[in-house]
């Protein structure tokens, strides 16, 4: 069983909850939380970069950081449907902000 890695970039959230959903993902109606039964989701939402700028906090000169566009969610799967189901938001980053363990 070949797990396939989806690194997956949406305009918003409310975007990436509807790709999801009609990729299979099911929402749970008191949580919010999204699920499917061949899938792992690991909810992201904004990711920061540094600017190259510094700024102090405390005392201490630390990184000042941008918010990069768009809302993130990476999803592991066994599916090749779901994949190409979800390949329209699929991203291939040379370094990736979070990775699968």
């Amino acid at each position: 069983m070949t797990m396939i890695d989806l690194y997956l970039k949406a305009g918003s959230k409310s975007a990436m909850t509807l790709a999801l959903k009609t990729a299979g993902f099911t929402q749970d109606g008191d949580s919010g939380a999204l699920y499917h039964p061949a899938a792992a989701l690991d909810v992201i939402g904004t990711i920061y970069q540094p600017t190259g700028d510094t700024i102090l906090v405390d005392g201490q000169e630390v990184p000042a950081m941008a918010p990069v566009s768009g809302y993130h969610a990476n999803v592991r799967t066994t599916s090749e449907a779901l994949a190409a189901a979800l390949a329209g938001l699929r991203l291939y980053p040379a370094t990736p902000v979070r990775v699968w363990a």
